[in-house]
């Protein structure tokens, strides 16, 4: 699924707000934050979600790659599928960029990826108007919000 958005924001502060958002994850889930974007591309790190009273259900998370304010993924591996997500960022002027998401999913078994891809099929509307919203959201937040902005120094 692919999704294209336009944004009144500038591709560094859109870059950069992806950058805190997988950086807090990683925080919470107990690893040590990488203190560069070279350290960050390539980081591999595992959360862990409950399930049930004793059961968690273990995510691999891959970061990158990564291109400073252009392009940002992020793949998770779970024991019965694949998730790779991304963000190509293109910038039109200095306060303008257009934000092409997209996410590929795949189920483990041949009978559990056809089953999947069946219903997302029937999910994409749906997900495509959420992902639109949440672009508008982030733009925004941005916006309002001059702490995301990065100083120059």
């Amino acid at each position: 699924m692919k999704v294209s958005v336009p944004l009144a924001v500038s591709a560094q502060s859109f870059y950069t707000y992806l950058l805190k958002q997988i950086k807090t994850d990683i925080q919470a889930s107990k690893n040590t934050v990488p203190a560069t974007l070279e350290e960050l591309d390539g980081y591999t790190y595992s959360r862990f979600l409950k399930r049930q009273k004793k059961d968690a259900l273990e995510i691999r998370i891959q970061v990158g790659p990564l291109i400073e304010n252009r392009y940002y993924e992020v793949k998770y591996q779970t024991p019965t599928a694949s998730n790779r997500y991304f963000y190509d960022i293109t910038e039109v002027d200095e306060h303008h960029i257009e934000v092409t998401y997209c996410e590929d999913n795949s189920a483990k078994g041949s009978i559990n990826n056809w089953f999947y891809k069946t219903r997302v099929k029937f999910r994409e509307a749906n997900v495509q108007m959420r992902v639109k919203e949440t672009l508008k959201a982030i733009e925004q937040q941005l916006q309002g919000d001059t702490s995301w902005i990065p100083s120059k120094p």
